[in-house]
């Protein structure tokens, strides 16, 4: 598959998404970009430098959104159907390499923050999926506004982070790996440690 109609495909896809958020403050400190929503674009994803707070539209007002054109990205430019198996996250982890790829022949960031995202909604949903609810937010008061934690079982990852980087930084930043460390881990060691004749 070329990787150049994957990109043009994308663009389209994701003209309206890479408006509902910014740069999240550890990635940049350019500030925000205001841009005009495109006619489908939900009503509530009005953003810009000057938006109120209450404007900005919380990630699960959009979460399901988001999975679909996460789905969509899968399905129309890799062949793949996502079906939320903890195993899906090694083809996201392929996408978004694919998508890296792209980023290094081009140097072109249109679209990426908006796949992120996409990405990101659809990563907290097999979480929550297979191993319980937590809640997303979308300001850190740390990291900063814009950065999508997701707070679960005591600790605070960032899946829209995750998922940036792998895309800007490549491999370095493979998701399947922090999912398993920060995710599966985390789901082993509160099951606790089992005696060696439960092991089988």
């Amino acid at each position: 598959m070329r990787i150049k109609k994957i990109h043009n495909s994308w663009q389209d896809i994701h003209q309206w998404t890479e408006k509902i958020i910014h740069r999240a403050q550890l990635r940049s400190k350019r500030g925000y970009i205001r841009r005009s929503l495109p006619a489908h674009a939900p009503e509530n994803y009005e953003l810009g430098r000057s938006e109120p707070m209450s404007n900005r539209p919380p990630p699960r007002e959009i979460q399901s959104q988001l999975c679909e054109l996460a789905e969509q990205i899968a399905r129309d430019n890799f062949g793949i159907g996502l079906d939320y198996s903890i195993a899906s996250i090694q083809q996201v982890e392929s996408i978004l390499a694919a998508v890296h790829n792209e980023y290094v022949r081009t140097q072109s960031e249109d679209g990426l923050q908006g796949i992120a995202l996409e990405f990101a909604a659809y990563i907290v949903t097999v979480i929550e999926k297979h191993f319980g609810v937590g809640d997303w937010h979308r300001d850190h008061a740390t990291i900063g506004p814009d950065s999508f934690p997701f707070q679960w079982r005591g600790a605070t990852i960032f899946p829209y982070g995750w998922c940036f980087n792998r895309i800007i930084d490549g491999p370095e930043d493979d998701i399947w790996v922090k999912f398993n460390a920060l995710v599966v881990g985390n789901n082993s060691k509160r099951k606790g440690s089992r005696p060696w004749w439960r092991f089988w």
